[in-house]
């Protein structure tokens, strides 16, 4: 269930929408809370990985794919800055950031980096919508992709 939460949420459905979609399916009631502890737990495992050092996933990622999620916490506007696996869906890294500019794009294209997930090691392209900071961090931090 985690990874069908994360996917309608990073696909831009509100908890409250993906609770409602997904007790559709289930033919079941699914509170709003249901899907922000399973996007907590998604976060919560990307985090330890980070923290472990562990290079993950342990196959070649070839491409990266990478959006956020605007929201307002307590009226103001936070970002949820997202990477993904693009062939395979697992989620490299997330980050919460006051912006998505250039330079909160770099520090998550780092993280991917200090992950083991750079063009050095086998990341061939980076999938966007074309978000202008996005391209400008792509150049920065993975030149020549």
């Amino acid at each position: 269930m985690d990874k069908k939460v994360t996917e309608l949420y990073m696909n831009g459905a509100s908890h409250r929408k993906v609770a409602e979609m997904l007790a559709r399916r289930i033919r079941s009631s699914i509170s709003p809370m249901t899907s922000w502890r399973a996007l907590q737990r998604v976060g919560e495992r990307v985090r330890q990985r980070v923290r472990e050092g562990e290079e993950a996933p342990q196959h070649k990622v070839r491409v990266v794919a990478l959006d956020e999620i605007n929201q307002r916490v307590r009226g103001e506007r936070r970002y949820t800055l997202a990477g993904q696996d693009g062939e395979e869906g697992d989620w490299l890294a997330m980050r919460m950031s006051q912006s998505r500019d250039e330079e909160a794009w770099v520090t998550l294209l780092d993280e991917l980096c200090d992950m083991g997930i750079s063009p050095d090691k086998g990341v061939k392209w980076v999938v966007c919508d074309g978000d202008l900071a996005i391209e400008g961090a792509v150049e920065i931090a993975y030149p020549g992709v």
